[in-house]
């Protein structure tokens, strides 16, 4: 029986679309025969072959600018920009959504299905490299984006003696060294003003390293392996004093985290979700 043939696109080379795009392909491929391509060469319709393939799954919304036929197409819901995905869900389908908080912003506009940022449990996962004598504190987001609150965290850690603060993007730490970087610090900070389904919360958790975070997914669907704050220094700053004593608690979210994530984010969990989505979108 011939496979179902899906062109999958995420933006650019090397990016986040284009990691969940190769993990996508790796997991699915005993039941769909896939093609990558990235979006600049699938911005117009006359760069698509549109008879061609079965699906065109787009990993974000905002790749979606009706170059494909809606009866073909569907997208990931892949950030908090939900006014900009309000406007881009009516060119497709179907699409999947990562955290049930998402869902209730985007529901009633098209067919939706719940497939969330799916990780590889054996390749993120607990093991020990840590080897400096310092509490660190850790973030894997971009600096320059003001509403992750990375400076305010940096100031935050640093006025704390015996603590260090590392940033995964600071040192150009490659994707394929990550579950290092997670194994390496005490507490994985997220201090974001909004977030989607926050990636780097979920590949922290599957390593065993407890998180701290503002009240955003899938913080509160791992609640058991961290601690939710108010976006405020003087929280962080409760929080981190609290996990930087208290080893035995750091130890016990450690467990719960790692335990939590394989429950609702491994592959093993979300394949499912995936094939589900694809295969309406492809029968019906």
């Amino acid at each position: 029986m011939r496979k179902p043939k899906i062109l999958i696109i995420p933006d650019f080379q090397g990016g986040a679309h284009d990691l969940r795009a190769t993990d996508t392909i790796n997991h699915l491929s005993d039941k769909y025969e896939f093609t990558k391509k990235y979006w600049p060469d699938c911005k117009k319709p006359e760069q698509i072959d549109r008879d061609a393939y079965d699906l065109f799954f787009f990993i974000g919304y905002g790749l979606c600018l009706g170059q494909t036929p809606k009866n073909k197409t569907v997208c990931g819901i892949t950030n908090s920009d939900f006014k900009a995905a309000r406007e881009r869900l009516p060119f497709v389908k179907a699409a999947h959504y990562p955290s049930e908080r998402m869902y209730q912003f985007i529901k009633g506009i098209t067919p939706l299905f719940y497939a969330s940022h799916a990780k590889d449990v054996n390749i993120f996962k607990p093991f020990n490299v840590k080897n400096n004598r310092s509490f660190t504190v850790g973030m894997a987001v971009n600096g320059g984006n003001k509403q992750k609150g990375v400076k305010e965290v940096k100031e935050v850690v640093e006025s704390i003696h015996g603590c260090q603060f590392i940033s995964a993007m600071d040192k150009s730490i490659v994707y394929v060294n990550m579950p290092e970087f997670y194994n390496s610090i005490d507490v994985y900070v997220n201090f974001s003003q909004t977030e989607g389904c926050n990636n780097p919360i979920i590949e922290s958790c599957c390593c065993g390293t407890p998180f701290i975070s503002t009240d955003i997914s899938p913080a509160r669907e791992l609640c058991e392996g961290g601690i939710i704050i108010d976006r405020n220094k003087e929280n962080l700053e409760t929080a981190i004093k609290l996990l930087k004593k208290d080893k035995d608690l750091k130890e016990y979210l450690g467990t719960k985290a790692r335990e939590k994530a394989v429950e609702r984010y491994s592959w093993e969990v979300q394949r499912g979700n995936y094939i589900k989505f694809l295969d309406w979108s492809i029968n019906n």
